[in-house]
């Protein structure tokens, strides 16, 4: 059916008709589009931005790192080296020289003590010590400690530092008491080439550190060690005090940082990244010490940069071009918002005498030009369609009452042509029923004709062959007659076998008995034997005993042995043949009682023989007689017979006729059946074609009436 109100009319709208729900305005889909397109250079940014900002800390702290290893180097090594000149000169004195070669004068030693005192004071450790090797005294400041044993293990120093060839050397420990580490400057005393003792001056390391760490990161960490990786300053004074390596207490990253150090030359300076931390290591040659200074990278040094404002400004930047660029679609929208306004209201009000407002010469005023024109015309169309579908109405009224009463006509003359076609067929059908019945009526004639001779030439030979059956009857009852003597032959000759056999069986059971008479004797003469056998073996055990007196008896007991043995021998034969000739008895007994009972079957068969003999004989007179009867029935029978098929030729010409005249009535009536089946068939074309008119008619009719519903909802 065709539907003529407009496509999604029925589609639900909002409150304005604007939009079904489940749709995305275009406005919102900019909206979107220009967020999405914000975050991604928002986030393309800030990764940017993060990536960047890493290098460049990461840059700056090593900048960072360097200049604070190499001041802290150069500091440190500022103020060893002002101790060690200083200590060198004082072992470059004459005056000490001379007291070292002479210690016992007293005068001289009290201008060496007091030039000694002068150096003191000059230490920034205020404190100095010396030992001469004449008379291996230690002194400390001013006063005599102890005497020095060079045997001693624990004084290896002195000899180590005396015979060195450098000018100088350095011995480094912590102090747990005072929790201070000390590091001992050793200057040889040279005389001629030849070392004459030892001066020098002990360094508190630990002022020398903690001025390293004044205004130190705090985020930072500062060590000192040696070359064996041993912590020689650091922040936490409780690590020097355990004496502890680098690795035990940085672990896998203390190795590494040690590693490193150990590569790297006198004025070498090293920058790596070890555990997200960046590390400067570099070398203080005079006391060969290295100085570790690690920082972490955080977040927040980012974030403190000033790159971090610049990134900020820009993303308020793209933030307020985002803002300008969706009030700016907004606006170019808006026009576009109010005509969907008002196409949703003709859409719901079916109103076309409504007006698009043209509010532009851009693309959207055009739209709304174009639109109007659009709706006007739609206006005129709808207007000749609500004229041309009044016009219709009439016509498919008229049209609907016309075909209705041509399809009765039809339909009647159809049910005519069905009835008529009904009673050809059933006439067709009796005719051939007719026909059927008259050809069945002319084989069961020709077959009965078929019969009848048949049973003619039956009757006679049965006639001779009853007239030859008499004959041999009379022969078979004069042989009965004949064989109940034999019969009674047979019965006393039955009886007199039985009476012989009888008597055999009874012979046959005394053999039998006689046999197991014997079985038993033949049994003790194999006892016998084997009593002999086993007293000859006695004898001969007992011959055996005698010796050369017992040959003659063990002869005779070996004959006796060999009797014995052919006795029992001979008697096993005995039994065997016993035993097979006693079952040789069994199975004639069981045989002869066999021919008993078959003579006993054979006699009880005469009898019946000879019983059922005579009751033949009588049957066979009985029939002799009855033959006689059927000779005069077949006669009469044959003469009936001859009447019989004159009849039937007669009746197989009558349905000869009749057939024929069937067959004329079936031709005819098979043709008026095949005109009423063209004629039936034309009907019920016609019929068809009527009625596809008529539903025509009819949809034609509804579909005017829609139409004139769906046009009367427009406005124009």
């Amino acid at each position: 059916m065709v539907y003529w109100g407009p496509k999604g009319a029925d589609m639900a709208h909002d409150s304005h008709g604007v939009k079904s729900p489940g749709k995305t305005s275009i406005k919102r889909r900019f909206a979107v589009f220009s967020l999405v397109v914000f975050l991604i250079i928002l986030a393309g940014g800030a990764v940017a931005f993060f990536l960047s900002m890493r290098q460049i800390v990461r840059n700056t702290t090593d900048q960072e790192l360097s200049r604070i290893v190499e001041t802290r180097r150069l500091q440190f090594e500022g103020q060893v080296n002002g101790e060690i000149a200083l200590a060198m000169k004082m072992a470059d004195s004459p005056l000490i020289k001379e007291y070292f070669l002479n210690p016992g004068n007293s005068e001289l030693e009290g201008l060496a003590f007091r030039e000694i005192a002068g150096y003191r004071r000059s230490f920034t450790g205020n404190n100095v010590f010396w030992i001469n090797d004449t008379d291996k005294k230690y002194y400390f400041g001013n006063e005599y400690v102890y005497t020095l044993d060079p045997a001693d293990p624990d004084s290896s120093w002195y000899g180590w530092t005396l015979n060195q060839k450098e000018d100088f050397n350095f011995n480094i420990n912590y102090d747990i008491g005072l929790k201070k580490t000390f590091c001992w400057i050793n200057v040889q005393v040279m005389e001629n080439g030849r070392p004459i003792g030892i001066v020098g001056t002990g360094i508190d390391l630990t002022d020398f550190i903690d001025v390293l760490f004044d205004g130190f990161d705090a985020s930072a960490e500062l060590y000192l060690f040696d070359s064996d990786g041993k912590i020689t300053g650091v922040r936490d004074a409780a690590l020097l005090a355990k004496e502890g390596s680098l690795a035990d207490h940085l672990g896998a990253t203390g190795t590494a940082v040690v590693a490193a150090a150990k590569v790297l030359r006198a004025d070498e300076l090293r920058l790596f990244t070890l555990d997200r931390d960046e590390y400067a290591v570099g070398r203080i040659p005079r006391l060969n010490w290295y100085m570790s200074v690690s920082m972490p990278l955080k977040i927040g040094m980012i974030l403190r940069s000033p790159l971090a404002g610049i990134f900020l400004v820009m993303i308020l930047v793209v933030l307020l071009i985002f803002i300008i660029f969706n009030v700016f679609i907004i606006r170019i929208l808006k026009p576009l918002e109010n005509m969907i306004v008002i196409i949703g209201e003709i859409s719901a009000d079916w109103d076309l005498t409504k007006r698009l407002p043209v509010t532009g010469k851009d693309e959207i005023g055009n739209l709304a030009e174009f639109l109007n024109l659009t709706f006007e015309k739609i206006q005129n169309l709808i207007t000749l369609i609500k004229q041309q579908a009044l016009l219709l109405e009439t016509t498919g009224t008229e049209l609907e009452s016309k075909m209705g009463a041509t399809a009765e006509t039809v339909s009647e003359i159809a049910e005519n042509i069905r009835n008529i076609k009904n009673h050809v067929n059933n006439q067709a059908d009796d005719v051939t029923k007719t026909g059927d019945a008259m050809g069945r009526i002319r084989e069961s004639a020709d077959d009965l004709n078929g019969h009848i001779v048949v049973q003619s030439e039956d009757v006679a030979k049965s006639s001779a062959a009853i007239e030859e059956m008499f004959t041999h009857i009379r022969i078979v009852v004069e042989t009965l007659v004949s064989n109940t003597a034999n019969v009674s032959a047979l019965t006393e000759s039955s009886e007199i076998g039985r009476a012989d056999i009888q008597l055999v069986s009874s012979n046959i059971q005394e053999i039998a008995k006689d046999s197991e008479g014997l079985l038993e004797i033949n049994s003790v003469m194999q006892n016998i034997s084997s009593q002999t056998n086993l007293l000859s073996m006695n004898a001969a055990i007992e011959a055996a005993h005698a010796g050369e007196a017992g040959k003659g008896f063990a002869v005779v007991a070996d004959e006796i042995r060999k009797l014995a043995e052919s006795s029992g021998q001979q008697s096993k034969t005995i039994s065997s043949v016993l035993k097979k000739i006693k079952a040789s008895i069994d199975s004639i007994t069981q045989s002869t009682q066999v021919v008993l009972n078959r003579f006993g079957t054979i006699e009880e068969a005469v009898r019946t023989v000879s019983d059922q003999e005579a009751n033949i004989r009588t049957s066979m007179e009985e029939q002799e007689m009855g033959s006689k009867d059927i000779l005069d029935a077949i006669a009469r029978l044959n003469d009936v017979t001859g009447k019989v098929r004159q009849g039937s030729t007669d009746m197989t010409a009558e349905s000869g006729e009749v057939m024929r005249q069937s067959a004329e009535l079936m031709k005819s009536t098979r043709e008026v059946a095949m005109s009423m089946d063209e004629m039936s068939s034309g009907a019920d074309r016609i019929t068809g074609a009527v009625n596809r008119v008529n539903e025509i008619s009819e949809e034609n009719k509804r579909n005017i009436d829609t139409l004139n519903e769906e046009v009367s909802k427009f406005k124009v």
